[in-house]
């Protein structure tokens, strides 16, 4: 496995690449491990590495809506249903947990959407941020909290505010 490293408006982020493919994205203080390879591996790694970065560069520079980029998500069945639902939420909308569950054909799962998407191994390519409360409220966000998940929505066009019963609404 490789690793590059990010300096991104939310912080460090740590790429992995693998066998040619992305398999994680995450701030830095949550990579554990350390990056080992082979050299078959390398050459393939460094490419799909390099372009991730550049792709990551356009999306917080505001030039980039989608990602292409291969990416090898490794969960369990669930959690990859919900990862490849939650991939298909346009760039600035949100879905609620319950609208991600049943759009996944999972209508009642909204807790064990959330606990999929709290795995979510490849942050920002799973637009995990793009889920939010049933009343708009802004909810964990595994991979930082909810002002790393504010500022990718206000990035997205999106703008929190307060709502008026204490919580952070839409």
């Amino acid at each position: 496995m490789m690793c590059a490293f990010y300096e991104s408006p939310i912080g460090t982020l740590a790429v992995f690449a693998q066998d040619g493919y992305i398999v994680r994205i995450c701030l830095e203080k949550q990579a554990v491990g350390g990056m080992t390879s082979d050299d078959s591996d390398c050459a393939r790694s460094q490419k799909v590495l390099n372009e991730c970065i550049l792709q990551l560069g356009e999306y917080f520079d505001g030039r980039r809506r989608v990602f292409d980029i291969p990416i090898s998500l490794s969960g369990t069945e669930f959690q990859k249903l919900i990862w490849r639902t939650a991939a298909t939420i346009p760039y600035g909308q949100t879905l609620s947990y319950r609208e991600l569950a049943a759009r996944a054909g999972r209508r009642g799962a909204a807790r064990a959407a959330g606990s999929a998407l709290n795995k979510n191994p490849v942050l920002l390519i799973v637009p995990c941020h793009r889920i939010v409360g049933a009343d708009g409220s802004l909810k964990g966000f595994g991979a930082g909290g909810t002002d790393i998940k504010r500022e990718l929505l206000r990035l997205e066009g999106i703008y929190p505010q307060e709502s008026s019963r204490g919580g952070r609404a839409i």
